[in-house]
């Protein structure tokens, strides 16, 4: 009995020594296994234009070229998604402007002119997004 009790008593006092420590390891460990593996879309702001003469246009940023015969995922401030086929390309100078078609039959434009939206550019670590604040 007394050889239990001198055991029990060795593990309390490694517990209150090193318990603190031992769950801040952890903790630590579980945070950057976290910013290793978790990625971010990065997403552009969008305007698509319908024009007099029915053509649809949209405005895409510089940092997104889109080549002719690709489709596009837009979502609109809704967070609908709408795929449109990009026709053609041209680079301005604040924008690149691209003639799109729907990719499916239904027409998104019901009675607007005009949809403002995001598309996604790309993916971002989340650790190298975390770490990019802390450096600058």
């Amino acid at each position: 009995m007394n050889s239990s009790r001198t055991n029990l008593n060795w593990q309390n006092r490694l517990l209150i020594r090193h318990g603190m420590s031992i769950a801040m390891l952890i903790l630590f460990f579980g945070i950057a296994v976290m910013l290793i593996s978790f990625d971010i879309n990065t997403k552009a702001n969008v305007e698509i234009i319908q024009q007099d003469d029915g053509r649809i246009v949209g405005y895409l940023p510089k940092e997104y070229p889109l080549p002719s015969d690709s489709m596009i995922l837009f979502y609109d401030t809704d967070g609908k998604e709408i795929r449109f086929k990009a026709l053609d390309s041209h680079e301005e100078a604040d924008c690149n402007r691209c003639t799109l078609m729907p990719a499916i039959e239904s027409h998104p434009f019901d009675k607007a002119t005009k949809i403002n939206g995001t598309v996604i550019t790309g993916k971002i670590q989340l650790m190298r997004l975390v770490f990019n604040k802390w450096i600058r």
